[in-house]
């Protein structure tokens, strides 16, 4: 009889821990799965927002390519132009699915820090432009029927360009077009630092860092500031 008891007792222990561990597990995936749709419903959030920012900033820079003479200009380093709606764009991006923004002294900061990187910038280009680091039409051209390519195959990439180009009246040849100044400065900056580590490959050279080198080039180029 105590055998018989023991062992029921045994038995609905037993169950009682595996539908425990059951209820554990199943409280465990509806945790994943929780998170798994927050993350999703963020991601969704994120790449609506950076496409607003987009949308407004194509508009701007069609405007600017329209009435060249209504465009801001904070700077010109050579013959290249640091503009107004580039550190707002930037600025806006820094802050996309943040809900508290710094104070206005704050902003300011990091503005005068954007500026100053965009100045540094501009004259890198305008640096590679001189010395043959700037590139080719042809690579160009490459680069933006990838990217082409891209905006076919990628669902998001593709919603962009459409909501781009709803915004701005371009068709698909004038919104990759659009990037050509992006791609090319992002090639020439790459040559730049191939450059750099060509003229100084060892470790020891190490200490003339990128930043020397950059500001080396700087050193080179006439700036005009209007933001002050």
């Amino acid at each position: 009889m105590k055998n018989r008891i023991l062992l029921i007792l045994i038995t609905f222990m037993l169950a009682v821990s595996i539908v425990g561990c059951k209820k554990k597990k199943t409280t465990i995936d509806s945790k994943k799965e929780q998170d798994a749709a927050s993350q999703k419903k963020n991601e969704e959030e994120f790449k609506n927002n950076a496409l607003e920012i987009i949308k407004k900033y194509k508009v701007i820079q069609k405007e600017n390519e329209e009435n060249p003479d209504k465009k801001v200009i904070l700077a010109k380093v050579g013959n290249e132009e640091v503009l107004k709606s580039d550190i707002d764009f930037v600025m806006e991006s820094r802050y996309i699915g943040k809900d508290n923004l710094p104070d206005e002294e704050t902003q300011k900061k990091e503005r005068d820090v954007i500026l100053e990187n965009m100045i540094q910038k501009a004259g890198a280009i305008s640096y590679a432009k001189k010395n043959g680091l700037y590139p080719s039409d042809e690579d160009i051209n490459k680069a933006l029927a990838k990217l082409k390519e891209t905006i076919n195959s990628d669902e998001y990439e593709t919603k962009k360009a459409e909501e781009v180009m709803k915004k701005t009246g371009w068709n698909m040849d004038q919104y990759v077009e659009s990037y050509r100044k992006d791609i090319a400065e992002t090639f020439a900056v790459d040559s730049i630092f191939k450059d750099y580590k060509k003229k100084y490959p060892t470790k020891e050279d190490q200490k003339y860092t990128f930043q020397n080198f950059l500001d080396e080039i700087m050193s080179g180029e006439q700036v005009e500031r209007f933001d002050k």
